[in-house]
Order: structure tokens, then C-alpha cells, then sequence
């Protein structure tokens, strides 16, 4: 064999490439702690997510309280507008205003007495003779 040129550009090596077999100890070595790490961090992870879980629900609880809160204020602000609608005084001056009634003269008003036997619920019809007295 002759002495390879040390500044010969040409000449290049020929090798084949080395095939690395497993070594099915360490795949097996790393598979177990895989799969040892995997079991211990479950029950945390799972601890994580309930509590995940709880923060979520208890959030809701609050806006929903919030939401109840202002639902029972609105509730009793529309209890005293409506009271304040109803009352007669206003009533009576609106219809007086806004509407152009009258009070009624004696002879128009009719009083309803109840009917023996029947409760006090059911009224006697007047006829038309005791309407125009």
C-alpha cells in the first residue's frame, strides 16, 4: 500500500457507516422512570384539577350571590314603585288630570249589598230603576 499524500485534496475515505445496536436495558431503564414519574405525579395532578375545579365553582357562587343581591334590591325598589303607583291619592289625580273624569254625583253612585246565603263575595245587581234615583 502506498502512503497516503498528506495534502492530497482527491483522495477521500471510504468507511461504512456503524450500525448502533439498542441497549434494551437502558430503554427499559428509561421507560420505567418514565412511567414511575408518571404514577407519582397523578394524584397530584388530579389534586390540581379539583382544586381548579373548586376555585371555578366557588367564583361562580359569589356572581351568582352578587346577581341575587341585585336582584332582590331591584325586587323591592319595583315593590315601592308599584306601591307608589297604586296609591290612591295618585290614582285619583291622575284620572283627574290626565284622563278628564268627574267625580260622580250622589245619584250615579251605586252601593252593592251582599246577597243573604251567599257570602259576602257575591253582590246584588241593581236594576235600572234604582240607578236613576
Amino acid at each position: 500500500m502506498k502512503p497516503r499524500a498528506q495534502g492530497n485534496p482527491n483522495r477521500r475515505w471510504r468507511n461504512a457507516r456503524l450500525v448502533r445496536q439498542r441497549d434494551i436495558r437502558q430503554t427499559r431503564w428509561l421507560s420505567g422512570l418514565l412511567l414511575g414519574i408518571v404514577v407519582a405525579l397523578a394524584p397530584f395532578t388530579v389534586y390540581l384539577l379539583q382544586q381548579m375545579e373548586y376555585v371555578r365553582v366557588r367564583y361562580k357562587i359569589e356572581e351568582l350571590r352578587t346577581q341575587q343581591n341585585r336582584l332582590v334590591e331591584m325586587e323591592q325598589r319595583l315593590r315601592i314603585d308599584r306601591a307608589s303607583l297604586h296609591a290612591p291619592s295618585r290614582v285619583e289625580r291622575r284620572a283627574v288630570q290626565d284622563l278628564r273624569l268627574v267625580h260622580p254625583s250622589p245619584h250615579q253612585v251605586v252601593v252593592l249589598r251582599p246577597t243573604p246565603g251567599r257570602g259576602n263575595l257575591m253582590a246584588r245587581v241593581p236594576d235600572r230603576t234604582s240607578i236613576a234615583r
